[in-house]
């Protein structure tokens, strides 16, 4: 986000948890960012768009609809096969 690579602590098919976001980004706040899945395929950059739906600190939750059909089983598989 605005250059930086940020943590992703947790992830699910409707919203991300970030770590260490800038402290300017509150609740409410609509966001659009890119999602790189890195691979040893490589890297898959998704583009997100979602609203802050709560902040604790530097932590961040957002809450994003599908960037695309069978996104979740496309991630239930993504995640299955790199981590």
């Amino acid at each position: 986000m605005d250059g930086k690579t940020l943590e992703i602590f947790d992830i699910s098919a409707s919203g991300i948890c970030l770590r260490d976001l800038p402290t300017w980004i509150e609740e409410g706040q609509a966001l659009s960012f890119a999602l790189l899945l890195v691979s040893e395929e490589g890297i898959r950059r998704i583009s997100l768009s979602g609203m802050v739906h709560h902040r604790d600190g530097a932590d961040v939750v957002v809450t994003y609809p599908a960037p695309f059909e069978n996104w979740e089983k496309f991630l239930r598989e993504f995640i299955a096969r790199n981590m």
